[in-house]
């Protein structure tokens, strides 16, 4: 009897162990670092035949002095539940349904929320999840297509990259009027300049190509290339391709700022 209740024990305790590990795996693997929430339940469940995963925690943790007043007469006082939305793993949907803890402050009566990194206060879709949503933005992705990978709405989508160019548009670069791409920016020891000098100065001038002529003298005289600017023509080329146009120019902006950033 005494070696079964000792076998017994320790199967509990490793399985609460195991229990313990699979939870923090879990919440690595969704790239949740914060300690102070648990998992306490999973679940999942079948909307318009797409499975999703439900994970239900509790963030909670201690508080001695009241953020208002610093008085040290806090309670607990309820909870409130967050649904905070994850990106996809191994292609299934995952949400969480979090239970932050509520207190309250008997000297001043207000009460606050607990806290956590993982969210934006009033928000529900999670800093990773909007991390790919900027990811797919710079892709060149439109933004019912990412609102449908990332199951938002593409309102969201655009207050998402509203949010990351907030003073990100930038004035454009003066170069000179024409620069050729063809000959790259060399300097006055360079060969390329010595030869191209030599032959301007040997060809008569009815000879010489004249619609390139100050096109390759630029190229050779100043520091620049038209080849970046003419990747990043082609980038909005795509971007205003696979999007069928913008409405909206301030929106057509601002996706050319995300992805020169």
């Amino acid at each position: 009897c005494g070696l079964r209740e000792a076998d017994s024990q320790l199967t509990c305790s490793f399985t609460k162990e195991g229990l313990e590990m699979l939870m923090d795996n879990t919440l690595e693997l969704l790239g949740i670092t914060d300690s102070n929430i648990k998992i306490t339940r999973f679940s999942a469940e079948s909307v318009n035949g797409e499975k999703r995963n439900i994970i239900e925690a509790r963030l909670a943790y201690n508080v001695d002095r009241c953020p208002y007043c610093e008085s040290e007469k806090v309670v607990r006082n309820g909870s409130k539940i967050l649904h905070t939305r994850f990106t996809k793993l191994h292609q299934e949907r995952f949400e969480m349904k979090l239970y932050k803890q509520r207190y309250l402050c008997k000297e001043c009566l207000k009460t606050w929320s607990a806290r956590t990194d993982i969210v934006e206060e009033g928000h529900t879709l999670s800093h990773q999840l909007k991390r790919s949503v900027l990811h797919m933005a710079r892709e060149g992705i439109t933004a019912t297509g990412i609102a449908r990978i990332c199951h938002c709405s593409p309102s969201s989508v655009i207050r998402i990259i509203d949010e990351d160019n907030q003073g990100a548009l930038h004035e454009p670069l003066h170069e000179p009027g024409k620069i050729c791409g063809e000959i790259r920016s060399c300097r006055p020891e360079c060969p390329v300049h010595q030869v191209h000098q030599g032959i301007v100065s040997a060809c008569p001038d009815h000879h010489r190509p004249l619609p390139h002529r100050t096109a390759g003298l630029n190229s050779v005289e100043y520091d620049f290339s038209n080849g970046p600017v003419e990747g990043i023509n082609r980038r909005i080329k795509s971007l205003k391709r696979s999007c069928f146009g913008f409405r909206n120019l301030d929106n057509f902006r601002k996706r050319i700022a995300l992805i020169r950033s």
